[in-house]
């Protein structure tokens, strides 16, 4: 839910910035970044099961701070927009 700097990161591993991000790429695959926001979309698919909990909700919960950020972002994870998720998930029960 917190705003999560890469500076912090590095600094608490002991790195810096452009080896925390090389070093991460290389066991994850992503970047930290990247990570990140895939770990809060995936909390917001979960969040998303419950139809009364507003979108600008479950965004700020998962730690986005930004609306349209979060809906570009998680459209660029699962394909759709969480309104077109959360319509597939209430046709689907």
């Amino acid at each position: 839910m917190n705003k999560i700097y890469i500076s912090d990161l590095a600094q608490l591993v002991n790195m810096s910035e452009d080896n925390l991000f090389k070093f991460f790429k290389t066991l994850t695959g992503k970047t930290p970044i990247g990570y990140i926001n895939l770990y809060r979309i995936e909390m917001a698919e979960g969040l998303l099961r419950d139809n009364h909990i507003p979108l600008t909700e479950i965004c700020f919960s998962v730690g986005f701070d930004n609306i349209s950020y979060f809906i570009k972002t998680f459209k660029k994870y699962k394909n759709c927009t969480p309104k077109e998720y959360r319509k597939k998930l209430l046709q689907n029960s």
